[in-house]
């Protein structure tokens, strides 16, 4: 990590790890969408008039906690497409990415 120093320490490595999850939930829900749609393997669900970081961006919001993005995570990781992140997705992309609940 470049311009690591002992007073940025937290800081870096907590933003390490909130990319790292944000990327996690991001391929997670491509995979939940693609089986939704029983997309061929090898390619990718394409959202009408959204993108998936449009979509992941409404599903974790402003927060900027761990505990929230894991939580997302382990959703989607053990429920898939019975997830409730699924589901607002769903919504949400159904929806044209309005809708906000």
């Amino acid at each position: 990590m470049r311009g690591l120093n002992p007073e940025n320490i937290d800081e870096k490595v907590g933003d390490l790890l909130f990319d790292s999850l944000k990327a996690e939930i991001r391929e997670k829900l491509q995979a939940s969408f693609n089986l939704y749609h029983n997309v061929p393997a090898g390619t990718n669900y394409e959202f009408p008039g959204l993108s998936m970081n449009e979509v992941t961006a409404y599903l974790h919001g402003d927060f900027d906690a761990v505990e929230h993005l894991k939580a997302l995570y382990l959703d989607l990781l053990n429920h898939g497409i019975q997830s409730e992140c699924f589901l607002r997705a769903l919504e949400f992309v159904t929806n044209g990415g309005g809708g906000m609940f």
